[in-house]
């Protein structure tokens, strides 16, 4: 998202294909709130610069997710890089954001589809949601294995108990 007095958004699917952009003259958290509900709930919202806006602060609270914002500026030339098809400078700003937040998570998300090519999109949600892969019950990416085939209890060094027993022991 590039939040001005024309705000620049575009929307990218889990794949890092676009989905939707556009700009929007004068508009106010509730006018992009609408737009974007309109495609789907959002796993982040990206922003351009380093600290980001509070307008894009107040759109991510109204989804209640994660704001992305690059470790550094994005520079121009790095922008029209990323979106050398892009004309409107709103919206090639909104969409370098949503790219470089792709990005980051790009590796992760390889791993997931290497591991479950099917269906994956609710995990992939969870991971740049900031939930690790293996806290969706499901797969745990790290190891490459299903948690429901019985691997993965932890250990505690030393006693060797698992986690579900450890407490119980009795102190003589």
């Amino acid at each position: 998202m590039d939040p001005g007095v024309n705000t620049g958004y575009a929307i990218i699917d889990l794949g890092g294909r676009l989905v939707s952009a556009g700009v929007e003259k004068e508009a106010n958290h509730d006018d992009i709130v609408r737009i974007i509900s309109t495609i789907g709930k959002p796993t982040v919202i990206a922003t351009d610069v380093q600290v980001p806006p509070e307008f894009v602060i107040k759109v991510a609270a109204r989804f209640n997710v994660r704001v992305f914002s690059p470790s550094k500026n994005i520079t121009k030339d790095e922008k029209r890089e990323i979106g050398e098809d892009i004309l409107d400078p709103h919206i090639r700003d909104a969409y370098a954001a949503a790219i470089k937040a792709y990005r980051n998570h790009a590796n992760r998300l390889r791993q997931i589809d290497a591991l479950k090519p099917d269906s994956n999109d609710h995990i992939k949600s969870r991971v740049i949601s900031g939930v690790p892969a293996g806290a969706s019950g499901r797969l745990d990416v790290r190891r490459g294995y299903s948690k429901k085939r019985g691997r993965g209890k932890k250990q505690i060094k030393g006693n060797r108990m698992n986690s579900k027993n450890y407490s119980k022991k009795k102190r003589n």
